[in-house]
């Protein structure tokens, strides 16, 4: 299993960054088929999906309306490049789609995720491989040859009601936010 997340690396040539990020990812795809690797984990961002009203609530099965800014191309490029392997059938693909990471100090963000959340998320993102030997998402509901899963990941905001819907990760991955009533 590999777990893949872009650099942080800004430039300023936004082509040599765009492709860094999808070549970055296509060829450690390639190489993870190539040496039979059987789940691959992309580390995405809920930014992608920033680009719809505030007032809904959106989840996976929305299309991702990315904004011109580079670093958001960039996550959404290498998540497409995610989504074809995955439903190229070779590999098991699934993106986790974390929210604006917040470690200590609070932040405003309609995608808040506390640290040891996202931690939580690609915990058990990784556990779910290791326990069944197979995809978080039952083979019943994929087409065939088809393995490719996105979760949404955000914290329970403070007196708010989520921005994005991560029933989803909580039912198939487990995933449990910190505060959550469940």
């Amino acid at each position: 299993m590999v777990v893949h997340s872009l650099e942080n690396e800004v430039s300023s040539n936004e082509t040599i960054m765009l492709d860094r990020a999808m070549r970055q990812t296509y060829n450690l795809l390639s190489a993870c088929i190539d040496e039979r690797v059987k789940r691959f984990i992309f580390l995405g961002s809920l930014e992608i999906m920033k680009g719809y009203d505030g007032d809904y609530l959106v989840n996976e099965k929305w299309r991702p309306i990315p904004t011109s800014e580079i670093t958001t191309l960039c996550v959404h490029m290498a998540e497409f490049v995610c989504r074809e392997f995955g439903r190229e059938g070779r590999i098991d693909v699934c993106s986790l789609r974390l929210g604006d990471l917040q470690w200590e100090e609070p932040i405003d963000s309609t995608s808040m995720l506390r640290g040891n959340d996202a931690l939580q998320a690609i915990q058990r993102a990784v556990e779910q491989n290791i326990v069944d030997g197979h995809s978080p998402i039952p083979k019943s509901t994929l087409l065939p040859g088809r393995t490719w899963s996105t979760f949404h990941i955000q914290s329970v905001p403070d007196f708010k009601e989520p921005r994005f819907n991560t029933a989803k990760a909580q039912e198939m991955l487990g995933f449990v936010p910190e505060g959550s009533n469940l």
